[in-house]
């Protein structure tokens, strides 16, 4: 299980491509989720996913959100990244769905609203940390 922590998800708002991984891609079921926050570790979800995805490898697709132009490393600004080559925020991964605890009106109940990242690239933990680091230190 991975270690997650609330305090640890920088802010993210961008769209998930989920199905199971290994199966049989466009054809067969897709899902997708909004991403709230992410961290080394995995993503958060805004809403669950069905419960037949519990531990199924899931093919994930993301695109992390270059960083904001103001900042001395963004693309925008001409610099590129901190080796001088461009922003790149597309993601291609393996997850699992986790469950955590929900609390609302209707009282607590488990629900599949994380994803665990499984066997990252070293290139793919580096680009999440920087987005992160990045996202956690701006004030936007």
């Amino acid at each position: 299980m991975a270690d997650f922590s609330d305090e640890e998800f920088a802010p993210l708002c961008v769209s998930v491509a989920l199905w199971p991984a290994g199966g049989l891609g466009a054809s067969g079921p897709r899902y997708l989720r909004l991403a709230t926050g992410i961290q080394p570790a995995g993503l958060r979800l805004r809403s669950p996913l069905p419960e037949e995805l519990r531990g199924v490898p899931l093919s994930t697709r993301l695109q992390l959100p270059a960083p904001l132009p103001f900042m001395p490393d963004s693309p925008s600004s001409g610099n590129g990244d901190a080796d001088g080559e461009p922003w790149r925020g597309d993601l291609a991964l393996v997850s699992v769905a986790e469950e955590v605890v929900v609390r609302d009106a209707d009282g607590e109940r488990a629900e599949l609203r994380r994803l665990a990242f499984v066997r990252l690239a070293r290139e793919q933990r580096a680009r999440i940390e920087r987005y992160v680091t990045l996202r956690l230190l701006s004030d936007e």
